[in-house]
């Protein structure tokens, strides 16, 4: 799987996402709860954003994977971390100030649901940060595997903005942040010599050609997102 693969590992500092913590900084800056609050990491993976975010707030991570979560604990020892789905939070309704979702919502087959969950567990008011990829030409020509991780369900920036809106959030910024995702393909490159070989990897030589042939005709993009609950 994507992020399990040592090579985008070591190409993002552990992080496994572009931008890493610059981008967490971003979407921060554009919030304004109060230091003390309540904030859940949806999808924390290693800690990393958890860590930097337990300086200041009162975090939880969650991640379906036990592996991530073992990760995340000596990452980041203050946090609270919780073993689950994204699509079904294993929390009470209205119980936390803002939501950090990073990369996470295009690994859900089912991103509304996602969303909807992430409305119910936030108090009114509440602000939900996002960055993930999105697709610029519609779609990809080809399907892609499931070993191709958030590129599988990544979406056209109006559709997700639209699942936003039937799910109860006002959008406040979206910003293109291409230029991360751009970054970390050419650390990949750098690394491990093309692409090709970066998925090679993670999959057959011929299912590598193949996604990399289908994201050369339909490069995805990359934003941030900042949301209040309505």
């Amino acid at each position: 799987m994507l992020y399990t693969a040592p090579a985008l590992g070591q190409a993002t500092g552990g992080m496994l996402r572009p931008g890493g913590l610059a981008l967490t900084a971003i979407l921060l800056e554009q919030c304004d709860f109060a230091p003390g609050g309540e904030l859940l990491d949806v999808g924390c993976g290693p800690g990393h954003s958890l860590a930097f975010l337990s300086e200041t707030f009162q975090v939880t991570g969650l991640d379906a994977a036990q592996t991530m979560l073992c990760k995340a604990r000596c990452t980041a020892p203050l946090a609270r971390l919780v073993q689950g789905q994204a699509t079904d939070l294993p929390f009470q309704n209205a119980s936390f100030d803002a939501v950090l979702a990073e990369c996470v919502l295009s690994l859900c087959s089912e991103p509304e649901r996602m969303l909807g969950e992430v409305h119910r567990v936030l108090r009114p008011g509440a602000w939900l940060m996002l960055s993930d990829l999105y697709l610029k030409n519609g779609k990809f020509e080809s399907d892609l595997p499931i070993q191709a991780g958030c590129l599988l369900h990544a979406a056209p920036i109006a559709k997700t903005l639209a699942q936003l809106d039937r799910c109860g959030f006002s959008v406040l910024n979206w910003a293109d942040q291409s230029h991360a995702l751009k970054q970390l393909a050419g650390q990949l490159i750098f690394d491990q010599g093309s692409l090709e070989s970066f998925w090679s990897t993670i999959l057959d030589v011929e299912g590598a050609q193949s996604l990399c042939r289908a994201v050369q005709k339909s490069p995805p993009g990359y934003y941030t997102l900042v949301a209040r609950k309505q």
